[in-house]
């Protein structure tokens, strides 16, 4: 069996590929200690039977959320032989971000640009050729509320599935600054030629952990301590001087700066805007309400109505809601009690 991936941000329509391809078999659950939900989709692609797992929205790999959690551990500790990456056409600044790094995981990744039907409404153009050669992945236009698109990109999720298994290794991360490829090369060559670090290696990545490291990302140095019982705390020492020195701030911060700044080129040299608008009045609206003067006083403007509206405008509802208990629960109930009262008397007496 294949095991598909399915990572995107939230609201990028990963929900709608899921309930087109649902209609073979649909598994609901939670994922194990926390209550976000789990899907999972069985069927077929030809003669390969396919198990689709829906991962939790997320915009980063850092384990800052519970989703972020969830997502990386599934990613780092379970056989996922391809990753399904839903991005929304319309905003591929805000998504791409989470593609650089899960092509870091060295785990064969497509790419699926959902909203194909908005895309092309507003008039946007992406050269997917060339897209697809920087990149380094397969793209492919979807539509979670048509289906358009659907069938395809499972059937190339199988066909990197197979490819994959007969040429390890024919997917490539994005290269950083050569500054910060020497350091990386740098710190994989140790990692390899220590033979503490032999087991370690089989599980992860060796490119990837020597990036954590350079990113002092301390829940990969505790899961690595605690697995294999050593530490990878302080060999990347120099190369992250090196880094700091270079650029004049955190590793951590150089290499989020690098990816930001590769997958934000790419987009600019393939993307072409349309003249459509995605977002006409909720733009217009964002202006007035997120300004650094305006915005205070429509925050203030906005309170003092929910004030009106809950004292003033309620006002005739508690006129009628008094009237109604005076004016009828209190008399006519009174009277039903009154009346109880006397039959009772009457019958003991």
């Amino acid at each position: 069996m294949i095991n598909v991936a399915f990572v995107g941000n939230p609201n990028v329509g990963k929900t709608a590929l899921i309930n087109q391809i649902s209609h073979a078999s649909l598994k609901m659950g939670n994922w194990p200690g926390v209550t976000i939900e789990k899907k999972e989709v069985f069927f077929s692609v030809g003669d390969e039977d396919v198990k689709l797992i829906d991962l939790p929205g997320i915009y980063n790999l850092s384990m800052s959320t519970a989703e972020e959690r969830v997502s990386r551990d599934f990613l780092l500790d379970e056989k996922v032989d391809v990753i399904i990456n839903v991005l929304d056409s319309t905003s591929l600044e805000k998504n791409i971000y989470l593609t650089a790094l899960l092509k870091e995981l060295d785990i064969p990744v497509v790419m699926a640009l959902n909203f194909e039907d908005e895309f092309k409404r507003i008039g946007y153009q992406l050269d997917i050729e060339k897209f697809e050669k920087q990149l380094g992945v397969p793209v492919m236009f979807t539509s979670g509320r048509s289906g358009a698109g659907v069938d395809k990109l499972m059937e190339k999720a199988v066909e990197l599935y197979k490819k994959n298994s007969s040429d390890k290794k024919i997917q490539h991360r994005l290269p950083f600054e050569k500054e910060i490829e020497d350091n990386i090369k740098s710190l994989k060559d140790k990692l390899e030629n220590d033979k503490s670090y032999e087991k370690v290696l089989e599980k992860y990545p060796v490119e990837w952990l020597a990036i954590k490291i350079l990113e002092d990302d301390t829940n990969v140095a505790a899961r690595v301590k605690t697995e294999f019982g050593v530490s990878v705390s302080n060999i990347g020492e120099t190369e992250k001087k090196n880094i700091e020195n270079r650029y004049g701030i955190e590793p951590q911060d150089a290499l989020a700066r690098e990816r930001y700044g590769i997958v934000r080129g790419i987009i600019s040299m393939n993307l072409k805007r349309g003249t459509g608008d995605k977002f006409a009045l909720t733009d217009k609206i964002d202006k007035v309400l997120l300004n650094k003067f305006f915005g205070g006083i429509a925050f203030l403007a906005i309170i003092y109505a929910v004030f009106v509206i809950v004292f003033d405008g309620s006002s005739p509802f508690i006129d009628w809601i008094d009237g109604f208990f005076s004016n009828f629960v209190i008399k006519y109930v009174g009277h039903a009690i009154e009346g109880g009262a006397r039959l009772v008397k009457q019958f003991y007496t």
